[in-house]
């Protein structure tokens, strides 16, 4: 069996208590078309075939690609990041995404036609994801995500559960999509959580020279921080700025 490859962050999942709890969480129903993205060895991809899911799993390493033969299992060898998900046709994604490219692979997915999304990615991203506002984990990744999805902290996954072990915990996630909420330029939200520790006013005062009579209008406390506001309080600013 090939080795595991740092430069494509690879770290199997081993752990068959926790391949079985993470998989239940996704609901399989029997004949359910699933992606599973760098499926690895296969641990996950195992358990999604007895559940009588139809698979398809994308894989860059050509080595792991060329094991996994299944029926009703299509690999397909390619990079994530970058691959035309409208070529394939799936309800729901399942999948211990590679560290390293797991925040960039979700923005992308969470805004196509899939169902849901059960992935496992680094536990501070998990927390980021998944944030309420006001918590010190609430950020522009948080609010870009919320426009597109609910999310929510299922479990932490120790290294113990990988091979190799990773330097950090890991957690699994669920995202439910749902029609995108607003048409706001990202760009902006990333901005005034730039120097999330300043008060909103300040941080966009230089930008922005009315932020302080805009804030007003819409009755935002002028003392907030930019993790004081709801996606919806961020969409109001944003429009009301470039009305």
């Amino acid at each position: 069996m090939p080795r595991p490859k740092k430069s494509l962050s690879q770290n199997f999942l081993i752990d068959d208590t926790v391949v079985q709890k993470f998989v239940s969480a996704a609901d399989i129903q029997p004949d359910e078309s699933v992606l599973e993205i760098g499926p690895g060895k296969g641990a996950i991809t195992k358990v999604l075939l007895e559940k009588k899911a139809i698979v398809t799993a994308i894989e860059l390493d050509t080595a792991l690609a060329n094991r996994l033969k299944a029926p009703h299992l299509t690999v397909i060898e390619a990079d994530a990041l970058h691959f035309d998900y409208t070529k394939i046709s799936t309800n729901k994604i399942v999948a211990n995404l590679p560290f390293q490219i797991a925040t960039p692979l979700i923005l992308k997915l969470i805004q196509l036609p899939f169902k849901s999304l059960t992935v496992i990615v680094q536990k501070e991203v998990a927390h980021r994801l998944t944030a309420q506002k006001s918590t010190k984990a609430y950020g522009a990744l948080t609010v870009q995500t919320q426009n597109f999805c609910a999310a929510r902290y299922l479990f932490t996954i120790p290294p113990e559960a990988f091979s190799p072990k990773p330097k950090i915990d890991a957690a699994a996630i669920q995202l439910i999509l749902h029609p995108q909420k607003f048409d706001i330029d990202f760009d902006f939200v990333f901005t005034a959580f730039r120097q999330r520790r300043k008060m909103l006013k300040s941080s966009l005062k230089k930008t922005y020279p009315d932020i302080e009579a805009v804030m007003l209008s819409l009755d935002i406390d002028l003392h907030a921080r930019p993790e004081n506001l709801t996606l919806e309080q961020f969409n109001a600013l944003y429009k009301k700025l470039f009305a």
